[in-house]
């Protein structure tokens, strides 16, 4: 499992590599805050959208 409480969308990016390893994921930290970092992540029906966040 990989997982966090609270954190930005920089925290949940980096743990993206990890979380496709595993059984549970629970990345929603940055979507529970009220003014993300710029460029932050795109949650959509309960999964973060990973096209809109490619860097460019």
């Amino acid at each position: 499992m990989v997982g966090c409480m609270l954190g930005t969308s920089m925290a949940m990016r980096a743990a993206l590599p990890v979380a496709a390893q595993a059984t549970f994921v629970d990345l929603d930290g940055a979507y529970l805050l009220s003014d993300d970092r710029p460029e932050p992540l795109h949650y959509q029906d309960g999964q973060i959208d990973i096209d809109k966040n490619r860097v460019k």
